[in-house]
């Protein structure tokens, strides 16, 4: 689905701020779902950079109540995995200059991870050569 972002904004940070909205009245009725709804609006903290560029490290909210196993139904997946091939999806699909993301809640990599592992473990770089395996 596409929309509109402002034009001063960071590209990568506008994509996932309108993903977190989720879809708009209009794309709701028109069959769009996801993971994502005002519950998860504005829980993008922010977004770093490496030096050149390439690698971005993506700080969120912790939304962990929002997106436990099953509470929030999609039509191919469920709970944390689901919630992040969408985050994945939105970022290497639209911005081919991204080459890997970092994930934290709150600014805790680790915390994220082990949320999306189901158990505690480290921290990982997500790379794009990971998301075309998939």
């Amino acid at each position: 689905m596409n929309q509109e972002v402002p034009g001063d904004a960071d590209p990568v940070q506008a994509a996932l701020e309108e993903m977190l909205k989720g879809p708009t009245e209009d794309e709701y009725l028109r069959g769009y779902r996801s993971h994502f709804s005002e519950r998860s609006a504005g829980m993008l903290r922010g977004i770093t950079r490496n030096s050149s560029g390439d690698v971005l490290t993506l700080d969120f909210a912790d939304f962990r109540n929002l997106f436990g196993e099953n509470k929030v139904p999609s039509p191919t997946s469920f709970g944390p995995g689901g919630v992040m091939a969408d985050i994945t999806w939105t970022v290497f699909k639209q911005f081919p200059d991204v080459q890997a993301l970092r994930f934290a809640f709150n600014g805790d990599e680790g915390v994220f991870w082990s949320w999306l592992a189901g158990a505690p473990c480290e921290p990982e770089v997500f790379t794009r050569n990971d998301w075309e395996q998939i």
